[in-house]
């Protein structure tokens, strides 16, 4: 098989609690126009920064949070986007031949939601489709096959790099599934990722079981704290997980909250509150869980003058 293009990162000027650094977008250079994977917030030096890497043939989206997806109208507004949720996934060329995909014959009217272990020859490049729900309802993760080098997986916001596990949407996250995610993604024993926020992973199968061990133990704490009569406040519990941080009070709070839904799920079904043990061969376990509302958070007010731009090779 031969290798596809390397990718190379454009970081979005948007760093904070919930963002580190600010969001990878990661471009794949492509003769026919670059694949964009995450195009991220709308911020006018972000956009600039990936314009200058040429005119967007596509846009592939992990999630569909504000901070990942928000510039896709000002960037590539009539180009096709492959992604979970039907609200973003779009192919406006119709009724034309698919340039991106390998003898794809007539497109459907619209690029229709990606489907798990789906293949998308995009650009020279091979990705295949994981769906990983936990972090969002819609959250995806693709692994880059031919990429130069060894395999590479675009994770999204199911493992960040440089802290062991992602936050759960408010909305239609749920921490059962995101537990299943991770078993998922800890079969893939030697693949390299490429998360949106933070550094680089050099193993993701290592980090997902690391992401795995913080959320196990953060749910042994808890249950044992019930179990011995313990205050079930979200806040307090926040509180005392972070006594120094106090801009991280709230997020912690409902991260609180999924726990207690996750433990009272497995209770009531009779599953083990602490998951699976990790899975190493990459088979798939049975994502199960409902999720519980959180109200959506937008991407964090521009902050550092210039987007940072790198490519992945010199590692």
């Amino acid at each position: 098989m031969l290798s596809g293009p390397e990718p190379v990162l454009v970081r979005a000027p948007n760093p904070g609690v919930m963002t580190l650094e600010g969001t990878n977008t990661w471009v794949l250079p492509a003769p026919g126009g670059a694949v964009v994977i995450d195009p991220g917030p709308a911020d006018p030096v972000h956009v600039a920064a990936l314009e200058r890497r040429g005119p967007v043939a596509a846009v592939l989206l992990t999630h569909r949070h504000a901070d990942h997806s928000e510039a896709l109208e000002v960037l590539a507004a009539d180009a096709p986007v492959h992604a979970v949720s039907p609200q973003f996934a779009r192919n406006p060329l119709r009724d034309g031949a698919d340039p991106l995909r390998d003898g794809a014959g007539p497109l459907r009217d619209g690029a229709g939601p990606l489907r798990d272990d789906e293949v998308l020859v995009i650009g020279g490049a091979r990705l295949r489709v994981l769906l990983t729900p936990g972090h969002t309802e819609d959250s995806a993760c693709f692994l880059y096959e031919n990429a130069p080098g060894g395999p590479l997986l675009f994770t999204g916001d199911t493992l960040l790099g440089g802290r062991s596990a992602s936050s759960i949407s408010r909305i239609d996250g749920s921490l059962t599934q995101y537990l299943d995610s991770l078993e998922r993604l800890a079969g893939r024993i030697g693949v390299r990722g490429l998360p949106g926020h933070g550094p680089e992973i050099m193993d993701v199968a290592e980090h997902a079981r690391g992401a795995l061990e913080h959320r196990r133990a953060r749910l042994s704490e808890l249950a044992a704290r019930l179990e011995a009569g313990g205050s079930p406040d979200a806040e307090e519990i926040a509180r005392q997980r972070h006594p120094d941080r106090p801009e991280v009070w709230a997020p912690a709070a409902w991260m609180v909250r999924h726990e207690l839904a996750h433990l009272a799920r497995s209770i009531a079904d009779g599953a083990p509150p602490l998951g699976r043990r990790s899975r190493r061969d990459g088979e798939d376990p049975s994502p199960s869980g409902t999720p519980i509302g959180e109200c959506d958070r937008r991407a964090t007010p521009s902050t550092v003058p210039l987007a940072e731009e790198r490519p992945v090779r010199g590692r």
